[in-house]
């Protein structure tokens, strides 16, 4: 490993940058050793190895273990909210010009990529600074057509060429591939969520496996896009697998346990309450990061939750589904000892919903509406 004083200035400015995009604790002085594309921060016992191509799994596990905020066994890695991409497009391109220095010529390209994305702007249009690109280093990337900007038509075809570029053996066509994907996957807001996952799921599932750590990332960054339309489609047992992913990796860990526990729930899985359970540490501990450390903003998204559970399991009782989009020739009408199991499950997630209501957290019309409907059904 080589003591690398210039990437170590640049290290700094990115870890300040995220610290301030997440609004957590700012990381003292460490440093920073560089093999090829390889970095390690060091800073007291916390020693993280990375590559700055997948910045948020680099930067947020160190800032994350730097601060001991971790949850279910992993670093607490915060990836939503503030772009930190957007903030530290200058200095991503820095280091991408260092690395091209150094001869690591992919390393360069795909942090050129991850400053500018597909416009490769030369300006940046919120403080009006300049960014002086060096010709030789840009010059590759620009003979790359804009994926983006071709993609025409419905989400679905757009989708469908997206998984042939995510194939590509080039780590940087896979990474283009798999930004593009999570994009249209943000807009496909009113489209079939199961048709989506048939389409993208499989490519997801193999890309969040690569030994390249900007594909891993790119794919779990997809992967979140995917999650958030099936389980607001109310997919539950289709958003399992993603949730389990992006909480192994500690991407946003506290909203994607929360989710895992909401579809476990929905399902009667047994595990949701060991997800519950991680979840309450969770809230007691007064590292808690992003907008879950305003006062009450726990116990109202866990509340959201026990709802969405309780909703899906009084569905499910009448032979529905919580996922409209399902085909009715793949529902099946409940025995009795089904409907009774599935009855006494939404109850106990009303129960727990009641708890945190009379703990503090304000009572939403649908908890109301969900109590007369188990009622009926009771």
């Amino acid at each position: 490993m080589l003591h690398s004083p210039r990437m170590k200035h640049v290290l700094r400015s990115l870890v300040d940058e995220y610290c301030a995009a997440y609004e957590l604790p700012r990381v003292g002085a460490f440093t920073v050793q560089r093999r090829g594309a390889e970095l390690r921060l060091r800073r007291g016992d916390v020693s993280v190895l990375g590559r700055l191509s997948a910045p948020l799994t680099l930067i947020g596990t160190f800032v994350a273990r730097c601060n001991r905020t971790q949850l279910a066994a992993r670093p607490l890695i915060v990836t939503a909210g503030v772009s930190f991409a957007i903030r530290a497009r200058r200095l991503l391109y820095q280091a991408a010009e260092k690395f091209a220095d150094a001869g690591e010529t992919e390393e360069a390209d795909l942090l050129l990529y991850l400053a500018f994305g597909e416009a490769l702007l030369h300006e940046d249009e919120a403080d009006g600074d300049a960014v002086e690109l060096r010709p030789a280093l840009v010059t590759r990337a620009l003979k790359k057509p804009a994926l983006v900007a071709s993609l025409r038509g419905a989400h679905m075809p757009a989708l469908k060429k997206l998984t042939v570029v995510a194939k590509k053996p080039a780590p940087l066509d896979q990474v283009r591939g798999l930004y593009a994907m999570a994009s249209v996957l943000e807009d496909a807001a009113y489209s079939n969520e199961l048709q989506l996952d048939a389409i993208v799921g499989a490519t997801l599932h193999r890309t969040a496996q690569s030994k390249i750590a900007a594909v891993r990332e790119a794919a779990l960054l997809a992967i979140a896009a995917l999650a958030s339309q099936l389980f607001l489609g109310g997919a539950y047992r289709e958003v399992l697998p993603y949730a389990s992913a992006l909480i192994d990796a500690g991407f946003d860990t506290p909203s994607n346990l929360a989710m895992r526990f909401a579809a476990r729930a929905a399902l009667v899985d047994d595990a949701a309450a060991a997800d519950m359970a991680e979840l309450m540490r969770y809230a007691r501990n007064k590292r808690r990061v992003g907008w879950f450390k305003a006062p009450g903003a726990m116990d109202a998204y866990l509340l959201s939750m026990h709802l969405r559970a309780a909703k899906a399991l009084l569905l499910n009782a009448r032979g529905r589904d919580a996922c409209l989009r399902r085909r009715k020739a793949d529902l099946r009408k409940p025995t009795r000892d089904q409907r009774d199991q599935l009855v006494a499950a939404a109850r106990a997630q009303l129960h727990a919903a009641d708890a945190l209501v009379a703990a503090g957290a304000s009572a939403p019309p649908e908890l109301g509406v969900l109590q007369a409907e188990l009622k009926k059904l009771a």
